[in-house]
């Protein structure tokens, strides 16, 4: 798997965060506290997590600077055998999930909402989280 980009949105520190990934080597630093670890996060949740998770986790996620309930979004675009996909993930406020594969430059929908979770998981070998979140020893060869 190669990942390409990830953007997030309302999601900790990051009101709206996009990084491009290097071709050979991706280096993320910063000072404590910066949002280092939540770029980390957003790539799992998104990758692993149900959009509807009841996971704990999730309720904090949102930035502590957002009055009222906001939707969080996580959108990452990755190839994975020759094939190129987009994903994008709401929690909190609003939630779902849709699944993209790229044509040329252009984002074909596949799937949307819980067989877009399906569909995801099934791609990368992983297991289906249960609503709860999800768990690196479900992540397929992602835990290691």
């Amino acid at each position: 798997m190669k990942l390409h980009w990830v953007e997030l949105e309302n999601w900790r520190q990051h009101t709206k965060t996009r990084i491009d990934f290097d071709e050979d080597t991706t280096v993320i630093y910063g000072p404590n506290e910066t949002g280092k670890s939540t770029v980390l996060e957003a790539l799992s949740r998104g990758l692993f997590d149900k959009s509807n998770t009841h996971a704990e986790a999730i309720k904090h996620i949102k930035p502590l600077t957002a009055s009222g309930a906001v939707t969080s979004t996580v959108r990452i675009e990755f190839t994975l055998n020759k094939t190129s996909y987009r994903v994008e993930k709401n929690f909190n406020l609003r939630n779902g999930t849709s699944l993209h594969k790229i044509v040329g430059e252009e984002p074909i929908l596949l799937d949307q909402d819980d067989s877009a979770d399906g569909q995801l998981i099934q791609l990368l070998e992983a297991d289906l989280p249960s609503t709860r979140g999800s768990k690196p020893s479900q992540w397929g060869a992602f835990h290691w």
